[in-house]
């Protein structure tokens, strides 16, 4: 069952907004190309992850 789509999801980011992009097997990839792929219209987006591996105390 699709609900939606990546490019439909994304319609609600605007320039200046911040974005969290969950890391390493959970990475959302249809969403991350479809970000992408507005690189042209989107201006000053932050993007923050955290890929941590092995102890992170």
């Amino acid at each position: 069952m699709l609900i939606t789509t990546a490019q439909k999801a994304l319609e609600t980011v605007k320039s200046g907004d911040k974005i969290f992009i969950h890391s390493v097997s959970a990475v959302p990839h249809y969403l991350v190309n479809a970000l992408v792929a507005r690189a042209d219209s989107l201006k000053g987006i932050e993007i923050y992850h955290l890929h941590t591996e092995g102890e992170a105390p």
